[in-house]
């Protein structure tokens, strides 16, 4: 278990002699003694309290004039309302009054014999101790029953993307297929048309010969555009669900090499980039990308008739 002293220097005596009583006793102690020449101290110490297990916090009428001590103590006492056990653990020096900021929280109350607490404290420790144990292992009970349904969950999305990759692929190669087809269609029918109309001699049989040949003309142009835009929203979709699975595949080696040590916003951060994507692809596809235009055409086929 690690406890973390926090202490006015006025009382080091009473400080010292806790690190070295708690330390024989099995505890890992840190304090700001355990600072060296040209470390970062601010960092140092709230390296020390967050990794620590217990704060004990000796409370004096000199600590509570350190503006560090109430710090640390304002703190702990926040980081502890996230927490099933509290690591809060004041020691109220024999003859100090208990501070306003502590009122709501069981503190020890020292006795004028030091030592006689010291054994008192350490038995309280132990028993802390254990209710830890407890919880830590329940916690990690509970994490290999999330890391299995996890497996699972990824095993499941990776069947679902892979056959989505695979079926939005087909159905690329099929519009893209079908816009050829159609494209050819209306290069032969253009082809044909144009030879027909050599063999027209009046204006009566060229104009609904003219009107009908556009239209259906700009009808084939427009299917097969519209069938290029499905097969090109079809293949975004499918490079995007491959994409989503390379982003799962790197999430789920994080989690295997990193899971009890990640935090929940670096866990957050690479799963986030599941949804590669700003949307399906479909929804950029508007109604002016495959008109025709067929009334321009007529209006130019009008034109020519005019001028004729």
């Amino acid at each position: 278990m690690k406890v973390f002293i926090a202490y006015s220097h006025r009382d080091s005596a009473i400080a010292k002699s806790f690190y070295g009583y708690l330390r024989e006793h099995g505890f890992e102690v840190s304090s700001d003694n355990d600072l060296l020449v040209g470390d970062s101290w601010q960092e140092k110490l709230l390296s020390m309290m967050s990794e620590a297990d217990v704060v004990m916090v000796i409370v004096s009428n000199d600590s509570m004039k350190s503006v560090f001590v109430h710090t640390e103590i304002g703190m702990t006492i926040r980081s502890d309302k996230f927490r099933d056990i509290p690591r809060l653990f004041p020691y109220i020096v024999y003859g100090t009054d208990i501070p306003s900021n502590l009122e709501d929280i069981q503190c020890f109350i020292g006795t004028d014999n030091v030592y006689h607490d010291l054994e008192l404290i350490s038995e309280q420790l132990n028993e802390l101790r254990g209710s830890i144990l407890t919880k830590n292992k329940a916690n990690y009970e509970q994490l290999g029953n999330i890391g299995v349904n996890l497996d699972t969950y990824i095993r499941d999305v990776f069947v679902r993307l892979d056959k989505n990759e695979r079926r939005n692929r087909l159905l690329s190669y099929f519009m893209y297929f079908v816009a050829f087809m159609l494209l050819t269609f209306s290069l032969i029918f253009a082809f044909n048309t144009t030879k027909a109309y050599v063999l027209v001699t009046t204006l009566e049989e060229i104009i609904p010969k003219a009107i009908s040949g556009t239209l259906i003309f700009a009808v084939a142009i427009a299917m097969a555009r519209f069938a290029f835009l499905l097969g090109k929203s079809f293949m975004v979709e499918a490079i995007r669900n491959g994409d989503r699975i390379h982003a799962i595949s790197f999430g789920q080696f994080f989690i295997k090499a990193y899971g009890d040590k990640a935090t929940r916003q670096e866990v957050r951060e690479v799963f986030g980039e599941w949804n590669i994507d700003k949307g399906s692809s479909f929804r950029t596809m508007e109604a002016r990308d495959i008109d025709p235009n067929t009334l321009g055409a007529l209006e130019i086929i009008k034109t020519a008739i005019a001028k004729k």
